[in-house]
């Protein structure tokens, strides 16, 4: 309402420190939490780096893959799906062995972000011994159904000692945290850097990394906004590789002479630098 306290709070950002934004996690640090856990022997570790899988191929937000304080809408064992090829897998009488040798791993959305209740989002297994939603989805309906969990468990649930827990955020941001401890120099990342709500952006970052195009990272991610953008940090070496000299060979344009840009090139430029 009055332009002095306009200019004021606007020059008051410049003196601000700049926002801290989520940072990826290279899938380096994600293997180094899942070897964490597999060595712990740990039921509760092992059914945290399960989650990890599934929040990084899938794109979820803490709420929907574990327990958070509120806005809970956790994936439950029903909503479920293992293929192999065209072959619903039946996750209460398959053997073992069907459901690790799954091909192709399908979540139902109960309530997602975008209001599209009931929308059915799948991943193929992606051919690596561990970092596989496929897989991770697998063993979590294993142990669920070897300790004769409802059909509406939440998936993220685990049996310890004769009592059901639900995997939590801080227990995948500890995990996280001595992943990043053991191994993060080598990524130029510190444990407070990161914590679960990462995994949301670490997927979409390897996406964009390996060139899929942002609709469809959009999609998979269900965001109905350009908000996934804020997800994806430029300083990857990965995403920036290639594109100077890309830049260089597309760089050499002009413009049709008598349009309005090229008058004003042609007038900025200094006397005998600008030719056509």
């Amino acid at each position: 309402m009055d332009s002095r306290w306009t200019r004021l709070w606007k020059d008051w950002k410049h003196y601000d420190d700049p926002p801290k934004r989520v940072k990826p996690i290279p899938l380096g640090i994600l293997l180094e939490a899942q070897r964490l856990a597999d060595e712990s022997g740990s039921i509760a570790l092992q059914a945290t780096a399960r989650m990890m899988w599934v929040a990084f191929f899938f794109l979820c937000r803490p709420g929907e893959y574990c327990a958070t304080v509120d806005g809970n809408h956790f994936f439950r064992l029903c909503d479920v799906a293992l293929k192999f090829g065209s072959h619903v897998l039946d996750l209460e009488k398959a053997p073992d062995a069907e459901l690790r040798g799954a091909a192709y791993a399908e979540l139902e959305f109960t309530d997602q972000k975008n209001h599209n209740r009931g929308e059915n989002v799948g991943q193929y297994d992606s051919g690596h011994t561990s970092a596989s939603a496929t897989k991770a989805i697998a063993e979590q309906v294993i142990h669920l159904r070897d300790n004769w969990a409802p059909k509406d468990a939440p998936l993220c649930s685990y049996m310890h000692n004769d009592h059901w827990y639900l995997v939590t955020p801080p227990m995948l941001t500890n995990l996280l945290r001595q992943a990043v401890s053991r191994v993060g120099h080598k990524f130029g990342i510190a444990p407070a850097d990161i914590s679960a709500r990462s995994i949301r952006a670490s997927g979409a970052m390897a996406l964009l990394c390996a060139n899929v195009a942002p609709t469809t990272i959009k999609l998979l991610g269900r965001w109905r906004s350009d908000m996934m953008l804020q997800y994806l940090h430029i300083q990857s070496p990965t995403l920036v590789k290639g594109l100077a000299g890309r830049m260089v060979k597309a760089g050499d344009f002009s413009f049709l002479p008598g349009t309005r840009q090229y008058k004003l090139v042609e007038t900025e430029q200094p006397e005998g630098l600008y030719r056509d």
